[in-house]
């Protein structure tokens, strides 16, 4: 297991249920919706309501099956 592998696991262990959704999202995004999802989520990078605000954006459409 990587240093990164290690990391990530432990900041999941350490949210609390509202982190680990947010990190399941997060997930989510990043295999459904790829490249355009990484673009925005790094643009709102520093910004926490951006960033839940991109990722609701792409969570909605992965639930309903279409793309951005």
């Amino acid at each position: 297991m990587t240093t990164q592998e290690r990391e990530f696991i432990q900041l999941y262990r350490d949210a609390d249920e509202t982190g680990k959704a947010l990190i399941y999202d997060m997930l989510l995004c990043f295999a459904y919706c790829g490249e355009d999802f990484i673009q925005e989520i790094q643009a709102a990078k520093g910004n926490n309501e951006a960033m839940r605000a991109v990722v609701a954006k792409y969570v909605a459409t992965v639930k309903a099956g279409v793309a951005v």
